[in-house]
């Protein structure tokens, strides 16, 4: 009866004054009860909203500054909304586990706990105004909250295989937005790639480059490790995803998917070379295409061309290094950050955002966390591969090996893709990617599980 009666005051106030604000929140709210009735519904709606999510203006930081707004998500509104109603219900329902113990716990927690100790000192130096840099420390600790919210709601190989299933549904959405941006002969980026009430439309071309690295990883995994008949589907996928991909123009994204195939070849099976060879056959038949030829090969040769004057750098007495701006702002980052910000404060960094612009992943966390976040990051990602090749070595379901070796492919393209960008602070790489990993992080604790039961059966 309460309900009801709910339903026709709430309908009643819409009707009324049918602002939009009213119509988000009330729609916040559904989304909200819903996974509180059913966590798993919320998981998936976060699956669907990583890449088709607007963006919009939040909070007015700075009206001098290029970037003088922080840019939220909707996503990021859902995710912490579908957090709040997992956290609630798993303390309702007291048999629920709030945080399951894994490999990744202590490491993410060092790293982000490192982020805002040397932020705050920077704050304190009175090097940093403002609070876009506890912004960005919130976006860091997203991916993680996903990590763990993921960990607790999957349960077993059927829930992996589900949300697997929604996720290349996404990419097969995502992917026919790209063939429509083709057609409009821009360059392919992610959808909503500007933000509503913004000046600043940007490109994002490189972060959909980087997510098509990880959905690649998975498809190529499944080919070396096909259960249920998907080695086809996996590369009918990605014949169909190949085009976009190139048209991204995304050199760090070339880059990665070089590297994760490197990885993939070095691998001791005997489907090794059969990748190879099918890889570059759809590489060689897509850069036949004269359209594809001449955009791939320009934007390579632009990284020594460009189309105007050079930027230059010396290397020494008798060396120069001539580079178009793009690229010589990658390489001058590593010299700004090892010469320039890292002796300032080598141990703890100059704090998130102190260090400028710099889009370049491995100098920003040495320039912004110094030594101490370096080695808790590449601990980090050094746990991730560990976890996954445990899996991946130890699992005897072709689902289970499958899975890890998407990850740790993932993980490669990802690692040569940070040498041109911000890899691991991008939100559309960074979620797809930790919700993998929460998937393998599930499924090693499921065969740890699996095998403590043998062994005191045998017992």
């Amino acid at each position: 009866m309460l309900g009801v009666l709910f339903c026709v005051i709430t309908g009643k106030i819409v009707a009324e004054i049918a602002s939009p604000l009213l119509l988000v929140a009330l729609s916040l709210l559904a989304v909200g009860l819903v996974s509180f009735l059913s966590p798993k519904i919320g998981l998936t709606i976060i699956i669907f909203s990583m890449i088709f999510s607007p963006k919009f203006e939040g909070i007015k930081l700075s009206e001098a500054h290029i970037h003088g707004a922080v840019i939220l998500k909707v996503e990021d509104i859902l995710l912490i909304i579908i957090f709040l109603a997992w956290f609630v219900r798993a303390a309702v329902v007291k048999r629920l586990p709030f945080l399951t113990h894994t490999r990744l716990n202590l490491p993410m927690f060092l790293y982000i706990f490192t982020c805002l100790t040397s932020t705050c000192l920077a704050y304190l130096r009175g090097e940093l105004q403002g609070l876009r840099a506890f912004f960005y420390i919130v976006k860091y600790f997203e991916y993680y909250l996903l990590y763990f919210m993921t960990v607790n709601i999957v349960e077993n190989r059927q829930d992996v295989m589900r949300y697997l299933r929604y996720g290349w549904i996404t990419a097969i959405l995502v992917t026919c937005y790209g063939y429509w941006s083709m057609t409009l002969g821009e360059r392919v980026t992610v959808p909503f790639n500007e933000a509503f009430g913004s000046k600043d439309l940007g490109n994002e071309a490189n972060t959909f480059g980087g997510y098509y690295l990880v959905i690649f990883a998975v498809l190529l995994a499944q080919f070396i490790h096909p259960s249920a008949g998907f080695s086809w589907w996996a590369w009918a996928t990605l014949l169909f995803m190949m085009p976009p991909f190139l048209l991204t123009l995304s050199r760090s994204s070339y880059i990665g998917l070089t590297g994760a195939l490197l990885f993939l070849l070095g691998l001791k099976t005997r489907k090794r070379l059969n990748l190879l060879f099918w890889v570059g056959l759809i590489l060689i038949a897509f850069l036949f295409i004269p359209s594809v030829q001449k955009s791939v090969g320009d934007r390579i040769a632009f990284t020594f061309k460009g189309t105007g004057n050079l930027e230059t750098m010396q290397l020494g007495s008798s060396t120069t290094l001539k580079l178009e701006s793009s690229a010589m702002q990658r390489v001058t980052s590593w010299r700004d950050i090892l010469l320039v910000k890292f002796p300032q404060h080598p141990l703890i960094g100059c704090g998130v955002t102190a260090v400028g612009l710099v889009d370049v992943q491995y100098p920003r966390v040495l320039g912004e966390t110094g030594l101490f976040g370096l080695f808790f990051f590449l601990w980090l990602l050094y746990r991730l591969w560990k976890l996954s090749w445990s899996l991946y070595s130890e699992a005897a379901h072709p689902q289970d090996r499958a899975l890890a070796l998407g990850m740790l492919t993932a993980l490669v393209g990802l690692l040569f893709h940070g040498f041109g960008a911000n890899t691991f602070i991008i939100v559309r790489i960074m979620e797809p990617f930790w919700f993998l990993a929460a998937l393998v992080a599930r499924s090693h604790i499921n065969l740890r599980n699996t095998q403590a039961s043998i062994q005191r059966g045998y017992a």
